[in-house]
């Protein structure tokens, strides 16, 4: 999975040099379970201030989030807890 994001990312880049020094990339993963084990090769990349990695499961409240991400939580919820979001949400 890191190899294809950050190939298209450098490639995107590579092809759009304006956006070169100006760019941010976000990984968004239902569960940290789910992230790729082997990380050596682009551990220095995953550590830096342009690369955030987001697991969905692992966020606050939905009634905190902004209808974005709210709607990507969505996605991995259970069914009792879309019921109970509704509820709260009136």
């Amino acid at each position: 999975m890191y190899h294809h994001f950050f190939a298209e990312s450098l490639l995107y880049l590579y092809r759009n040099a304006d956006f070169y020094d100006d760019w941010y990339g976000v990984i968004i993963f239902p569960s940290r379970n789910l992230e790729p084990k082997n990380t050596t090769i682009h551990q220095p990349q995953l550590e830096s201030s342009k690369v955030r990695r987001i697991y969905l499961d692992e966020l606050d409240n939905f009634t905190e989030q902004s209808i974005g991400v709210s709607l990507m939580q969505l996605t991995i919820a259970s069914e009792n807890q879309v019921v109970e979001s509704a509820k709260r949400r009136g």
